[in-house]
């Protein structure tokens, strides 16, 4: 039966190499070590199965696996009975891989966890292997239609203006087509007729009502419209006229042209409303709730954080607008209760936020969430060891050098397939600067009103 890590370690000069020489250091006999560990993608997942066993692997446990055979050990996997992976209780006593350390029920806990003061005092932590910054995870909405879409193609002066010009438009019309206009007085009609039949009894009576010196002058005065309609003609005098309606029907082709353009680039991509942005969007929000893990880090982080953005988000307790959970419900949390909607949104560290991302778009092809750009308060992931423990320096030095190589970057990005595709916001075409007065005969690449 392979010897315990307690029973190899008896031997005194066993104690000294592992000091002194932990670079070299490699056990004579490989004895088996007691690890504790759950799952945490990408760094851990667990399989399980019917028969109530479970399988582990991810990229901390390749690590690890090099580990022991660089140092001739082998380990049997445990996972805390409570799932959690450790916070001090108010009596003093710590749950969770860390207090299975605390008690020595385990020599290792692989974690992964982050590294506070508290748990310091109580474990020894390997250097970090990755910093894990604590990101947001929101849901994509389905694109909106927006009916007033168009007005946006152009800015607020360039309406007035059009509404102005096409008033000034219609002054000068009415003013130029009337010049050369005979006055008429005494030959209009007050009373419209309505059919041609009505008008010729009128023009009739009218007539015959008439002296014949009224006929005499309606007579001459008929000429001489006639005479200045020839004169008009001969002379040009539609000109203005002409002028007015070239001018106009410029404009309006210019306008015409430059509002097509800016209204096909508006409305090319369909609009995806953004609701959060950053950190200050969540906390004006009036009602969505924060899906943080249970008994974590990040669970005492807001609960004691009172300053600060943080802070602001942590009394969010006081409104019961936090739901913790275990992080094996997070993706079922976010199918249910974060896709699609804005009811919920999750906080987690950015590794796992990629697997959830690189999972939903194996599954679906697309993003049904994005992750706000803004990330905080990046955690030292590390493993934990016994406080004191002899294989503190043996596993610092090969840590040190596997990270230094690249290793555990490697090994994670294998389970991050196609999550680069949901960081980022939903892209859109977004109105930032209008079409001008300027900009409606000025036209060049870079005053492009749009950005994606």
């Amino acid at each position: 039966m392979p010897p315990t890590l307690s029973e190899v370690f008896e031997d005194e000069q066993l104690r000294k190499l592992a000091v002194n020489h932990p670079t070299s250091f490699k056990f004579p006999v490989a004895p088996v070590m007691r690890v504790a560990s759950d799952a945490y993608p990408p760094h851990v997942f667990v399989t399980e199965y019917p028969n109530g066993t479970w399988t582990q692997r991810g990229g901390l446990i390749t690590l690890f696996n090099m580990l022991a055979q660089s140092m001739n050990f082998t380990y049997e996997l445990i996972r805390p009975p409570d799932g959690a992976w450790g916070q001090l209780g108010q009596d003093g006593s710590w749950s969770g891989m860390i207090g299975m350390l605390v008690r020595k029920e385990v020599d290792l806990a692989l974690g992964p966890f982050a590294t506070t003061y508290n748990r310091a005092q109580v474990v020894t932590f390997t250097p970090s292997i990755v910093l894990d910054p604590l990101c947001v995870i929101a849901g994509r909405l389905n694109p909106k239609a927006n009916p007033w879409g168009f007005a946006a193609a152009l800015g607020n002066t360039t309406w007035l203006g059009i509404l102005l010009s096409l008033l000034g438009f219609t002054v000068a019309l009415t003013a130029v087509s009337r010049r050369g206009r005979a006055d008429g007085r005494g030959f209009i009609f007050r009373y419209q007729p309505s059919t041609p039949a009505e008008l010729k009894r009128i023009v009739e009576g009218f007539i015959d009502n008439m002296s014949e010196e009224d006929v005499r002058k309606m007579t001459n005065h008929t000429k001489k419209r006639a005479e200045l309609c020839e004169v008009s003609v001969e002379s040009g005098g539609h000109f203005p006229v002409r002028t007015l309606l070239g001018a106009w029907l410029l404009f309006v082709l210019v306008l015409m042209k430059s509002f097509t353009g800016a209204l096909v680039s508006l409305l090319a991509v369909q609009n995806v409303p953004i609701e959060f942005r950053d950190l200050q969007d969540i906390i004006s929000h009036p009602s969505v709730k924060v899906i943080i893990e249970e008994n974590s880090v990040v669970t005492e982080l807001f609960r004691t954080s009172n300053t600060g953005t943080i802070g602001e988000v942590g009394k969010f307790y006081e409104k019961n607008r936090f739901v913790e959970a275990s992080i094996s419900k997070f993706y079922n949390l976010l199918e249910t209760e974060v896709a699609g909607q804005h009811r919920m949104i999750l906080v987690a560290e950015h590794l796992m936020a990629a697997t959830f991302f690189s999972r939903n778009f194996g599954e679906y092809g697309y993003c049904k969430f994005y992750l706000i750009p803004e990330c905080f308060l990046a955690f030292k992931i590390s493993m934990a060891l016994a406080k004191d423990s002899l294989l503190e320096q043996p596993f610092k030095s090969r840590i040190l050098r596997y990270h230094s190589m690249g290793f555990y970057d490697s090994f994670i990005n294998k389970e991050l397939i196609n999550a680069s595709s949901c960081y980022s916001l939903p892209k859109t075409i977004s109105q930032t600067q209008p079409y001008d007065l300027k900009g409606l005969w000025v036209s060049s690449g870079s005053d492009c009103p749009c950005e994606n």
